[in-house]
Protein backbone atom coordinates (compact mmCIF):
# COMPACT_ATOMS: atom_id res chain seq x y z
CA UNK A 1 0.00 0.00 0.00
CA UNK A 2 1.29 3.34 -1.07
CA UNK A 3 1.61 6.01 1.72
CA UNK A 4 -1.43 8.15 1.93
CA UNK A 5 0.25 11.39 1.59
CA UNK A 6 1.14 10.55 -2.36
CA UNK A 7 -2.99 9.75 -2.54
CA UNK A 8 -5.48 12.06 -4.57
CA UNK A 9 -7.23 13.99 -2.73
CA UNK A 10 -10.98 12.82 -1.31
CA UNK A 11 -13.76 14.60 0.15
CA UNK A 12 -13.01 13.58 3.67
CA UNK A 13 -9.61 13.09 4.94
CA UNK A 14 -9.88 9.90 6.55
CA UNK A 15 -7.30 8.02 8.14
CA UNK A 16 -5.15 4.80 5.79
CA UNK A 17 -6.46 1.63 7.41
CA UNK A 18 -10.31 3.81 8.40
CA UNK A 19 -10.41 4.08 4.48
CA UNK A 20 -9.50 0.67 3.67
CA UNK A 21 -12.19 -0.95 6.26
CA UNK A 22 -14.76 1.72 5.09
CA UNK A 23 -14.28 0.66 1.34
CA UNK A 24 -14.49 -3.17 1.90
CA UNK A 25 -17.78 -2.60 4.27
CA UNK A 26 -19.20 -0.42 1.36
CA UNK A 27 -17.97 -3.39 -1.08
CA UNK A 28 -19.81 -6.02 0.92
CA UNK A 29 -22.47 -4.21 1.48
CA UNK A 30 -23.40 -3.74 -2.50
CA UNK A 31 -21.82 -7.26 -3.27
CA UNK A 32 -24.96 -8.69 -1.12
CA UNK A 33 -27.39 -6.34 -2.11
CA UNK A 34 -26.66 -6.34 -6.30
CA UNK A 35 -24.17 -9.15 -6.47
CA UNK A 36 -20.61 -8.93 -7.76
CA UNK A 37 -20.40 -8.54 -11.37
CA UNK A 38 -23.45 -5.93 -11.05
CA UNK A 39 -20.85 -3.68 -8.81
CA UNK A 40 -18.71 -1.04 -10.49
CA UNK A 41 -15.92 0.19 -8.59
CA UNK A 42 -17.09 3.56 -8.96
CA UNK A 43 -20.14 2.78 -6.83
CA UNK A 44 -18.24 1.41 -4.55
CA UNK A 45 -15.79 4.71 -4.34
CA UNK A 46 -19.10 6.82 -4.10
CA UNK A 47 -20.45 4.89 -0.67
CA UNK A 48 -17.12 5.13 0.47
CA UNK A 49 -17.12 8.91 0.20
CA UNK A 50 -13.62 8.46 -1.99
CA UNK A 51 -12.45 9.30 -5.65
CA UNK A 52 -12.74 6.14 -7.56
CA UNK A 53 -9.01 6.21 -8.43
CA UNK A 54 -8.98 6.00 -4.67
CA UNK A 55 -9.69 2.18 -4.66
CA UNK A 56 -6.69 1.48 -6.68
CA UNK A 57 -4.77 2.32 -4.05
CA UNK A 58 -5.83 -0.08 -1.64
CA UNK A 59 -6.97 -2.51 -4.15
CA UNK A 60 -5.45 -4.11 -7.27
CA UNK A 61 -8.95 -4.97 -8.90
CA UNK A 62 -12.79 -5.52 -7.76
CA UNK A 63 -11.71 -9.45 -7.01
CA UNK A 64 -8.72 -7.83 -4.82
CA UNK A 65 -11.69 -6.16 -3.23
CA UNK A 66 -14.18 -9.27 -2.81
CA UNK A 67 -10.78 -11.25 -1.30
CA UNK A 68 -10.76 -8.35 1.98
CA UNK A 69 -14.13 -8.97 1.84
CA UNK A 70 -14.28 -12.69 2.54
CA UNK A 71 -11.05 -12.45 4.52
CA UNK A 72 -13.16 -10.27 6.77
CA UNK A 73 -16.06 -12.77 6.92
CA UNK A 74 -13.59 -15.61 7.57
CA UNK A 75 -12.21 -13.49 10.32
CA UNK A 76 -15.16 -12.60 11.65
CA UNK A 77 -16.71 -16.22 11.52
CA UNK A 78 -13.55 -18.21 13.55
CA UNK A 79 -13.90 -15.32 15.94
CA UNK A 80 -17.34 -15.79 16.38
CA UNK A 81 -16.63 -19.72 16.83
CA UNK A 82 -13.93 -19.30 19.35
CA UNK A 83 -16.73 -17.69 21.73
CA UNK A 84 -18.54 -20.68 21.64
CA UNK A 85 -15.35 -23.33 21.00
CA UNK A 86 -16.92 -24.95 24.58
CA UNK A 87 -20.57 -25.62 23.68
CA UNK A 88 -21.93 -28.80 22.53
CA UNK A 89 -20.94 -29.65 18.51
CA UNK A 90 -24.24 -29.73 18.05
CA UNK A 91 -24.75 -26.00 19.10
CA UNK A 92 -20.70 -25.08 17.15
CA UNK A 93 -22.35 -26.89 13.54
CA UNK A 94 -25.59 -24.56 14.37
CA UNK A 95 -23.85 -21.22 14.77
CA UNK A 96 -21.87 -21.64 12.23
CA UNK A 97 -24.81 -22.82 9.40
CA UNK A 98 -26.71 -19.82 11.03
CA UNK A 99 -23.82 -17.05 10.48
CA UNK A 100 -23.35 -18.21 7.07
CA UNK A 101 -27.32 -18.32 6.01
CA UNK A 102 -27.15 -14.67 7.45
CA UNK A 103 -24.87 -14.32 4.06
CA UNK A 104 -25.98 -16.72 1.73
CA UNK A 105 -25.74 -14.35 -0.54
CA UNK A 106 -22.05 -14.16 -0.32
CA UNK A 107 -21.53 -18.12 -0.07
CA UNK A 108 -23.51 -18.19 -3.44
CA UNK A 109 -21.42 -15.71 -5.08
CA UNK A 110 -18.49 -16.87 -3.70
CA UNK A 111 -19.51 -20.23 -5.36
CA UNK A 112 -20.24 -18.96 -8.71
CA UNK A 113 -16.92 -17.47 -9.04
CA UNK A 114 -14.94 -20.67 -8.46
CA UNK A 115 -14.44 -22.08 -11.58
CA UNK A 116 -13.63 -18.04 -12.98
CA UNK A 117 -10.71 -17.65 -10.78
CA UNK A 118 -7.85 -19.18 -8.61
CA UNK A 119 -8.29 -16.96 -5.97
CA UNK A 120 -11.70 -17.27 -5.13
CA UNK A 121 -11.12 -21.27 -4.94
CA UNK A 122 -7.95 -20.80 -3.01
CA UNK A 123 -10.21 -19.05 -0.61
CA UNK A 124 -12.84 -21.28 -0.42
CA UNK A 125 -10.31 -24.26 0.17
CA UNK A 126 -9.27 -22.10 3.08
CA UNK A 127 -11.98 -21.46 4.49
CA UNK A 128 -13.08 -25.46 4.39
CA UNK A 129 -9.40 -26.24 5.60
CA UNK A 130 -9.67 -23.83 8.25
CA UNK A 131 -12.98 -25.17 9.94
CA UNK A 132 -12.01 -28.70 8.94
CA UNK A 133 -8.65 -28.11 11.32
CA UNK A 134 -11.02 -26.77 14.15
CA UNK A 135 -13.81 -29.50 14.19
CA UNK A 136 -10.76 -31.78 13.37
CA UNK A 137 -9.96 -31.48 17.43
CA UNK A 138 -13.65 -32.65 18.27
CA UNK A 139 -13.59 -35.43 16.27
CA UNK A 140 -13.04 -38.81 17.75
CA UNK A 141 -10.15 -39.85 17.57
CA UNK A 142 -10.56 -44.20 17.20
CA UNK A 143 -11.80 -42.70 13.86
CA UNK A 144 -9.77 -44.77 10.65
CA UNK A 145 -8.12 -41.44 8.57
CA UNK A 146 -10.36 -42.83 5.75
CA UNK A 147 -13.51 -42.14 8.62
CA UNK A 148 -12.44 -38.85 9.19
CA UNK A 149 -12.17 -37.76 5.50
CA UNK A 150 -16.01 -38.91 4.59
CA UNK A 151 -16.92 -37.39 8.01
CA UNK A 152 -15.34 -33.94 7.03
CA UNK A 153 -16.89 -33.73 4.26
CA UNK A 154 -20.73 -35.03 5.26
CA UNK A 155 -20.14 -32.42 7.78
CA UNK A 156 -19.06 -30.04 4.72
CA UNK A 157 -22.28 -30.98 2.63
CA UNK A 158 -24.76 -30.91 5.36
CA UNK A 159 -24.11 -27.37 6.02
CA UNK A 160 -23.57 -25.93 2.77
CA UNK A 161 -26.95 -27.66 2.25
CA UNK A 162 -28.40 -25.70 5.58
CA UNK A 163 -27.33 -22.41 4.58
CA UNK A 164 -28.66 -23.12 0.77
CA UNK A 165 -31.95 -24.66 1.46
CA UNK A 166 -35.05 -22.31 2.91
CA UNK A 167 -35.20 -24.43 6.47
CA UNK A 168 -36.52 -23.45 9.88
CA UNK A 169 -34.63 -23.24 12.52
CA UNK A 170 -36.21 -26.00 14.49
CA UNK A 171 -35.03 -28.23 11.35
CA UNK A 172 -31.44 -27.06 11.15
CA UNK A 173 -31.03 -27.62 15.25
CA UNK A 174 -32.26 -31.30 14.26
CA UNK A 175 -29.70 -31.86 11.16
CA UNK A 176 -26.60 -30.30 13.98
CA UNK A 177 -27.71 -32.54 16.75
CA UNK A 178 -27.84 -35.58 14.17
CA UNK A 179 -24.61 -34.43 12.62
CA UNK A 180 -23.34 -34.48 16.33
CA UNK A 181 -24.68 -37.64 17.60
CA UNK A 182 -22.52 -39.46 14.87
CA UNK A 183 -19.49 -38.53 15.85
CA UNK A 184 -20.55 -39.02 19.95
CA UNK A 185 -21.98 -42.75 19.13
CA UNK A 186 -18.08 -43.49 17.78
CA UNK A 187 -16.29 -45.78 20.44
CA UNK A 188 -13.90 -43.42 22.93
CA UNK A 189 -11.51 -46.04 22.95
CA UNK A 190 -10.33 -47.99 20.09
CA UNK A 191 -10.26 -51.42 20.71
CA UNK A 192 -7.39 -53.46 21.38
CA UNK A 193 -7.10 -57.12 20.66
CA UNK A 194 -5.64 -58.68 23.89
CA UNK A 195 -2.61 -60.75 22.02
CA UNK A 196 -2.66 -64.61 23.06
CA UNK A 197 -0.42 -65.76 25.89
CA UNK A 198 1.00 -69.20 25.25
CA UNK A 199 0.01 -71.79 27.55
CA UNK A 200 2.61 -72.95 29.88
CA UNK A 201 4.11 -76.71 29.42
Amino acid sequence: MRKDSNMPANRKHQPVEAKRAKLVTVARDLFLLDGYDATPMNRIAAGADVTPNTIYWYFTDKEQLLLAVLDDFLETAVAAHALIAKAPLAEQFQQLALYLRRSRNLVSMVHALIDRSEAISRWHNNFHATFEGIYAEAMPRTFTPGDRAAEMKILSFAIEGMVSHDLSKKEIISICQGLASRWSAAPKVASKTRPSVPKKK
